[in-house]
């Protein structure tokens, strides 16, 4: 399987017979080029700007925005609902938490999770190998919050999104936050992360670094 981060809180997830989903699609608005290529599949965590580009998907793609059981064939798509905040979305509204069994690995994409889980929600989830978990705040989860959670959920692998870089045009915080509490850091000079087989991590960290591009 290989996951790509196309930036933000975007990624592109290949199974091993390239089929491809796509998470929260961003407007280049932001500051990065959104992805154009064909895909299968799109989610949509909540309908904010920089989490729901998805009219250039729409004709030709499967778009999924609705919490409940997506069975697509080539992935199971489970959405949970949470909140964009800590006052239960009375301040930015709802957000979807979705879980996708692919290619045998179980990935959790946490959306603008803007609240901490608890043991009863967090086991709903179920076991996760690899977690997709926004660290920059102001919007989400700040670095220390999102390394709280992580003690929770437990996942092998952790893959850190929603964060300011050189490109991003919100105001967001950085990943240094986050990754000072995390033991087992990682930083891949590249977007893409490949993984075969299952390993014994506990929230490692995997540090990608987008492709950014800077519209003019």
């Amino acid at each position: 399987m290989k996951i790509q981060w196309i930036a933000h809180s975007c990624f592109l997830i290949e199974d091993s017979l390239g089929k491809r989903i796509l998470t929260d699609p961003f407007h280049k608005s932001i500051g990065y080029e959104p992805y154009k290529e064909s895909i299968q599949a799109v989610t949509i965590s909540h309908n904010h700007f920089d989490h729901n580009n998805s009219e250039g998907y729409a004709d030709k793609s499967i778009i999924i925005n609705t919490c409940g059981f997506h069975d697509l064939g080539f992935v199971k798509v489970h959405g949970f609902s949470s909140y964009h905040d800590n006052l239960q979305g009375a301040k930015r509204g709802n957000n979807i938490i979705f879980v996708y069994e692919i290619d045998g690995f179980r990935l959790c994409h946490l959306g603008d999770l803007g609240h901490a889980l608890d043991s009863e929600y967090v086991s709903k989830l179920g076991a996760i190998d690899i977690l997709f978990i926004p660290v920059g705040g102001h919007y989400t989860l700040d670095g220390n919050e999102a390394y709280k959670l992580c003690s929770v959920i437990k996942s092998s692998i952790v893959i850190p999104m929603h964060y300011h870089t050189s490109d991003n045009t919100m105001s967001l915080d950085g990943p240094e936050e986050f990754i000072v509490h995390m033991k087992n850091v990682e930083k891949i000079q590249g977007n893409t992360f490949l993984i075969e087989s299952k390993e014994p991590y506990k929230n490692k960290v995997i540090l990608l670094t987008p492709k950014e591009i800077k519209f003019s």
